[in-house]
């Protein structure tokens, strides 16, 4: 056991070093490392210290163990402050505080261990790990949680120690259990905080899908399997315990039939009844007794056995069973009685060894237990547990032996009461007595006065199995029953219940279910059945992982499709197809991830388009810009100001002023019909026919005409320009124009008043004949004229209202004073608030002229 603890020790500090250099604190590890190095070293110091070759060592070892449960210790109260808030730091030691007063005053190992561990359930030190460590760790924690528990539940110390040594070894001990205890608990939580996680620290789902249904199909056979060994082994030995108490009882039946056979013929009795204990038994250990008128006689046998207590016995037949298990002193028989009419009557006691020694097998290997716990005798000042009922050593006289006061007397003189050591002592040598008999010499027999006060007193023969005890070591794995008797008390013969306790190797008990065919064929039958059910669970099992092997394969192999894919998407290959192999949830992503490409190749190809038709739009303004003026003319008495702004990138609105000499301009508004490049091309084709002409003649009917002439030769049908042309002298104030279908020019006059310049013709392009008047107007000094496309006055709102004619006279009489510039961005402003959020509706331009006073 010490080198398995070693070897495992040395594997877990190996492996500590492989998964808790990830953590970030260097300080947990040294504090875990600490407290298993402490927890084994404690195990290992305390199992040599049970070798009985080792006992000079034993102080040593023990001293080893106390300094190993103190670095054990210093590990743990490191791990569970780790980040422990304020209240926890107090109940720890509050905890703590009561295991040392507890250690101190009472010596308690379990109520010490009980403490610590109360004091030590903190775990915050999980968080740090990541989810492979908890389930590596928590495994880890869980096989050395049990094997410390079993180790530890093994612990034992044989013979008595100093006081100092006894300490030792229950601080020590103390320190196990918490670390064991510590250990299991800490194991549910990393596996809880495991199991919590979905990924369970295993990045392939084949791999997580494949451990999930191992554990799902796995477990619960192992379970299955467990539960069949377990209740086979219990079934087979509860079955050989109950058959050794049917065979105890009908031994006892058969013994008591004999005897009464014998005495039934008072003249050979004796010689009959000797005749009979001879042929049950030639080593002389069976006692036989005869008795006649309330005197027993010994026929055969040695022990030291009261003839009072015999004919107790006999003389209550009608109310104690006449044959069964006989307890007395510290032996144990299979007996009878029986009586005759005339009084006669004969005992019979066979230690029970002898008694199922011509049983079978499975019987003789049924060990017999008293259920129940002794009487506690007090002597002077200290209690302490007997197992044996009678107070005879079982030498000396027969006076002596039938003298009970007498014998009660001795174990309560001076010289044994003084101490509980007194008569553990007296005990001893009693039980030395007893097994002096069969030569079983002194030094053999020893005793460990440590034990509860409760269970009396263990006595051993050597360092062999054979020991005499009142309540068995261990129940699991055992098979029990009950077989009737009577024991001797202090007040005499009592009915009594024994415990047949069957133990026999696990693996000979399975095993014994082959060994069983060669005496018994027909015991094939479960061994086919429990080959059967191994063959099912096995191919279940298999069936199990070859589906979870194909659901992994296909698992795979989508979840590959889509990270290539998604590759391929990150690397910028709209190209790119998911072969789709399968018709689960996966592949049906694929599917859609399929379909999600090809909408983001078509997005990129409108994009592509998108992208060259705004770098071709945006050529287009810069080509319409250049083809606006630049800025004003400067023509003498005269203030002119422009502004245009498209509804879009480039638009089919056109305006121009250009000075003919130092005092006369000519205006120019034109609005082509549609919108974008169409009407932008439409208004450069308007504009090269503008400036193709002679414009010095000053005659705005005639270059409609021409323009018109022009327009309708180059222009698709249903196309058209509305245009206002007028030639305006600053000088004389005088306005010659052309209104071909335009909106009509706004003049307002110095006094408020305004009027509109309607005279001209025909929109340019419909009709190619259209002749167009001749309009006359004359501006006063102070007047404005105000020239506009018909995306001002359809200016809309969101609530799909128009900005109107009336708005725009009402701006113009209200910004009339403005500089001609302030006063067309103000209008425009005006028209662009009022559209808002719905956006412009159309192409906004406009020319204002004011004749300035000489």
């Amino acid at each position: 056991m010490a080198l398995f603890l070693t070897l495992v020790a040395t594997l877990t500090a190996l492996h500590a070093h492989g998964v808790f250099p990830r953590l970030p604190r260097p300080g947990f590890r040294v504090a875990l490392r600490l407290f298993l190095a402490g927890a084994f070293s404690i195990a290992a110091a305390l199992a040599l210290a049970g070798r009985g070759h080792l006992l000079g060592l034993r102080p040593l070892l023990l001293a080893l163990a106390a300094v190993a449960g103190v670095a054990a210790w210093a590990g743990l109260i490191r791990l569970v402050s780790f980040e422990s808030r304020r209240g926890e730091t107090v109940w720890r030691t509050i905890c703590l505080g009561f295991a040392v007063l507890v250690f101190l005053t009472s010596g308690s190992t379990m109520g010490t261990a009980f403490f610590l561990m109360l004091g030590t359930l903190m775990w915050h030190w999980q968080r740090e790990l990541k989810t492979r460590s908890r389930f590596t760790l928590g495994m880890l924690a869980l096989v050395i949680g049990i094997m410390l528990v079993i180790h530890t539940g093994r612990t034992w110390l044989p013979g008595a120690l100093p006081r100092a040594q006894e300490t030792l070894e229950g601080f020590a001990r103390a320190m196990l259990i918490a670390a064991s205890s510590y250990a299991l608990l800490g194991s549910f939580v990393l596996l809880r905080a495991w199991a919590q996680d979905p990924s369970l620290g295993i990045r392939r789902v084949a791999h997580r899908l494949m451990l999930s249904h191992i554990l799902v199909g796995l477990i619960p056979v192992l379970l299955v399997g467990a539960l069949w060994t377990a209740t086979t082994i219990l079934g087979v030995l509860n079955e050989r315990a109950i058959v050794g108490a049917r065979a105890i009882a009908a031994q006892g039946h058969w013994y008591q039939a004999q005897l009464a056979d014998a005495i039934a013929q008072p003249a050979s009795a004796e010689h009959r009844l000797s005749a009979f204990g001879a042929s049950i038994d030639s080593l002389g250990e069976t006692e036989l007794w005869y008795g006649r008128a309330g005197r027993f006689t010994r026929i055969a046998g040695r022990a030291p056995i009261s003839s009072n207590r015999l004919e107790a016995w006999t003389a209550h037949l009608d109310s104690l069973p006449s044959s069964g298990v006989v307890k007395m002193v510290d032996s144990l028989y299979v007996g009878a009685a029986a009586t005759a009419q005339d009084g006669t009557a004969a005992v019979m006691l066979v230690p029970h060894a002898r008694a199922t020694a011509g049983m079978p097998s499975e019987v003789s290997r049924v060990e017999l237990q008293l259920l129940g716990i002794g009487f506690t005798r007090r002597v002077g000042p200290t209690t302490f547990q007997s197992t044996d009922d009678d107070s005879s050593t079982g030498s000396g006289s027969a006076a002596e032996q039938d003298s009970l006061p007498a014998a009660h007397a001795v174990n309560a003189a001076p010289e044994l009461a003084g101490s509980a050591q007194a008569a553990d002592s007296a005990q001893l040598a009693r039980s030395r007595r007893i097994f002096r008999q069969p030569g079983i010499p002194d030094r053999a027999i020893t005793t460990d006065d440590r034990l509860d006060s409760k269970r009396g007193m263990r006595i051993s023969v050597g360092r062999e199995s054979i020991t005499l005890r009142e309540e068995p070591d261990s129940f699991l794995l055992q098979g029990h029953a009950l077989s009737a008797g009577i024991k001797w008390t202090a007040h005499g013969w009592s009915r009594a219940q024994f415990m047949l306790t069957a133990s026999e190797s696990p693996l000979r008990v399975l095993l014994g279910l082959f060994h069983d065919i060669r005496t018994n064929p027909l015991g094939i039958i479960p061994v086919i059945l429990v080959g059967i059910f191994v063959i099912l669970a096995l191919l279940v099992l298999a069936w199990n992982l070859m589906m979870v092997n194909g659901m992994g394969r296909s698992i795979t192999n989508a979840v590959t499709a889509l990270d290539g894919a998604a590759g391929r998407l990150r690397a910028g290959d709209l190209s790119h197809r998911i072969v789709i192999a399968g018709e689960d949830d996966l592949w049906h992503v694929a599917e859609a991830l399929n379909t999600a490409t090809d909408g983001l190749q078509r997005a990129r190809d409108a994009e592509k388009i998108q992208l060259r038709m705004e770098n071709e739009l945006d050529v287009a303004r810069r080509i319409q810009a250049r083809l606006l003026p630049a800025g004003a003319p400067l023509v003498g008495g005269l203030e002119v100001a422009g502004y245009y702004d498209p509804a879009r990138e480039v638009g089919g609105d056109y305006y121009d002023h250009i000075a003919l000499d130092e005092h006369r301009v000519l205006l120019v508004i034109a609005d082509v019909s549609g919108k974008s490049v169409p009407a932008a091309l439409i208004m450069a084709g308007f504009r090269a026919a503008l400036v193709s002409q002679d414009l010095s003649r000053g005659d705005p009917p005639a270059l409609a005409e021409r323009l018109n002439g022009f327009l309708n030769d180059s222009l698709d049908p249903g196309k058209f320009v509305t245009a206002f042309i007028a030639i305006v002298d600053g000088e004389s104030g005088r306005v010659s124009y052309v209104n071909a279908g335009h909106n009509p020019p706004l003049l307002l006059r110095a006094d408020g008043s305004h009027e509109q310049l309607e005279d001209g013709g025909n929109i340019l392009g419909i009709i190619a004949a259209s002749r167009y008047a001749r309009g006359e107007a004359t501006l006063m000094p102070g007047d404005v004229l105000l020239l506009y496309t018909d995306g001002v006055p359809e200016g809309m709102s969101p609530a799909s209202e128009l900005w109107g004619d009336d708005r725009l006279l009402a701006a113009l009489q209200a910004h009339g004073g403005e500089t001609c510039d302030a006063l067309v961005h103000s209008i425009a402003n005006l028209v662009r608030d009022f559209e808002a959020d719905r956006g412009p509706a159309d192409d906004v331009t406009l020319i204002a002229v004011r004749r300035t006073p000489k």
